[in-house]
């Protein structure tokens, strides 16, 4: 059952890609924002139980990008960021999409990126599997940010805790890590994205 559900989630991720992306930002700006499902695509999350776990992202570029670089950081014990692992896609100008899926409960980290020149995914697991009873609290982007080559955009960041007390956030704190660290909460992952001028090797 459990192959079965990651083939459907699987399968959803690249069928989100056949739908159109949002307006182009403007012939000369470069923009990271939530992504717009439509009703088929809500459907169809819904359907592989992955609707509140998977964020959907559009961006618009021009040729000036020519890949992009995702990392997975876990915050450690002294309050810092630790890189887990990532991953580089190649780009290019004009509309893409980006999917994005962190599932504890499946032990399931999607990452997928979708440009003029295909599609390109890749699946990891949590450094840690034991998540049993904890209370899961995830911020995503929420807002149109503006692609600068060379700067990282934070996605997502998301805690998990035994705790009583889980704080709300927004994902701009990604870079105030100590703001996580003071509450000392079991694990607390995020996902960045960093646009290149750079090709790939």
């Amino acid at each position: 059952m459990k192959k079965l559900l990651s083939v459907l989630l699987a399968a959803a991720f690249l069928l989100l890609f056949t739908a159109c992306a949002t307006e182009p930002a403007g012939p000369s700006q470069m923009q990271l924002a939530p992504g717009n499902l439509t009703d088929e695509e809500k459907n169809l999350l819904t359907l592989v139980g992955s609707s509140q776990t998977a964020s959907l992202f559009d961006f618009q570029l021009d040729d000036s990008i020519q890949s992009v670089n995702v990392e997975r950081y876990e915050l450690d014990g002294n309050g810092a960021w630790r890189s887990f692992g990532g991953g580089s896609f190649s780009v290019s100008a004009g509309e893409g999409r980006i999917a994005l899926s962190l599932d504890p409960r499946r032990n399931e980290i999607r990452f997928a990126v979708q440009g003029e020149g295909g599609t390109s995914a890749l699946q990891h697991e949590y450094p840690v599997d034991d998540f049993a009873d904890m209370a899961i609290s995830t911020a995503i982007l929420s807002e149109p940010v503006d692609i600068v080559a060379g700067q990282e955009i934070p996605l997502l960041v998301q805690v998990l805790t035994r705790s009583n007390e889980v704080y709300s956030y927004r994902v701009e704190e990604f870079f105030t890590p100590e703001s996580y660290a003071q509450h000392d909460y079991e694990h607390v992952y995020a996902v960045t994205v960093t646009f290149l001028a750079d090709e790939l090797a």
